[in-house]
């Protein structure tokens, strides 16, 4: 919230701000596959403290130039380059993270929790950072920000040395390696080595190489309208202004968090290759009856349906990876899934937003929410994915 503000102070340009997130883009993705490997490699908690420590000191460090009145559109985009490269650390050692202290019967719930704080979060930190703004500028907001990598990093800190004392973890790691993924026996010659490691555990596993395809193909016809196409939908075809926005992006976190508390209940989740479909295929209908005269509280009821199948996916998901690839191999089948989900990202936003523009955004969510479901309808039915237990 701070950054968008401060990014419109500075320039009045939406597509500064643009340049300023794909400077953060570009280097995480460029750089995911070597993080994923430095997390198989080495301790995952150092490497995660001191990726805080450096975002904490980057941020300050812009809170300081703000001070000051100096703070430039370079200075942020530096920042998003920074902040790129230690997200492509940070965030396969923190997905490879959770697996080494739950044991499996508690994996589940810790996922389910970690979900449900992150839609917490997004709920409740776009308003504390626009009172911040409003209250004391964009300054103190940023140095709030910093505090609060700080606090992150010395939490990772204290739990890094609970598991030092505690030998290889927290808790007894408990691995279930799949008999379709290699054991994880890296040779060490290097990083690339692990890389392609990673990949043969890929390769070797068709449920996950046939779902990060399918991710990669539905980010465009499905998570792009979903993305950038809704207020327009809610504006040009539903005649809503802001707040029918607002009712919808509530209604989508609602859902999550019932999904998200339901599913934390359960001690182990089975035939999740039903659970990751079956909900993938019911956010691409909703998608598309979004695109046909159901009023605004038809799209509510849709937000809702996103919401749920959103949360659910991802943690069946997340919780099949943890419970079939090897431990050891988690980082770098991680960074593989995240790379290769998110590369046509892009693409999505670029072609949902010209598609509305040319044809009408209801026409985009009706088409791309049918294609999708047909797509994800024919993947479902292969035998390589029903081996998902």
């Amino acid at each position: 919230m701070a950054l968008a503000w401060l990014v419109l102070q500075l320039t009045g340009s939406a597509a500064a701000m643009g340049l300023v997130l794909t400077a953060q883009l570009v280097p995480t993705l460029a750089l995911l596959l070597l993080g994923g490997a430095a997390a198989d490699r080495w301790a995952k908690l150092p490497m995660m403290v001191a990726s805080d420590g450096v975002r904490a000191g980057v941020v300050a460090v812009v809170a300081l130039l703000i001070a000051m009145g100096v703070v430039a559109l370079p200075h942020l985009l530096l920042l998003g380059v920074v902040f790129g490269f230690v997200d492509a650390v940070f965030m396969p050692a923190w997905a490879a993270l959770l697996p080494e202290i739950v044991p499996v019967e508690d994996r589940s719930s810790a996922n389910a929790l970690a979900s449900l704080g992150a839609r917490l979060a997004g709920i409740a930190g776009p308003a504390v950072g626009a009172v911040l703004v409003a209250a004391g500028g964009t300054a103190v907001a940023f140095a709030v920000d910093g505090v609060s990598f700080a606090l992150s990093g010395a939490l990772l800190a204290g739990l890094w040395v609970v598991q030092r004392r505690h030998g290889a973890g927290v808790t007894t790691p408990t691995t279930v390696a799949s008999a379709e993924t290699p054991a994880a026996t890296s040779s060490r010659a290097g990083l690339l080595a692990d890389i392609r490691e990673g990949l043969a555990a890929v390769i070797a596993t068709p449920w996950i190489g046939l779902t990060i395809a399918a991710a990669a193909i539905t980010n465009i016809s499905l998570a792009g309208p979903l993305e950038s196409s809704v207020p327009l939908l809610v504006q040009r075809s539903m005649g809503g202004g802001v707040g029918v926005l607002g009712l919808y992006e509530s209604a989508v976190a609602a859902g999550a968090i019932v999904a998200a508390i339901v599913l934390g209940s359960r001690k182990r989740l089975r035939r999740r290759w039903r659970l990751v479909y079956g909900w993938w295929i019911a956010v691409a209908l909703a998608a598309a009856a979004m695109g046909l005269s159901i009023g605004i509280a038809g799209l509510l009821v849709a937000a809702l349906v996103v919401g749920a199948g959103e949360a659910v996916v991802g943690l069946a998901w997340t919780n099949a990876l943890q419970d079939h690839v090897a431990d050891d191999l988690l980082g770098r089948v991680y960074s593989l899934d995240y790379l290769g989900s998110a590369a046509l990202i892009p693409v999505g936003y670029l072609v949902a937003g010209v598609a509305s523009d040319a044809v009408g955004p209801s026409a985009v969510f009706l088409v791309g929410g049918l294609v999708s479901a047909a797509i994800l309808a024919v993947i479902a039915v292969l035998p390589q994915i029903r081996r998902l237990d």
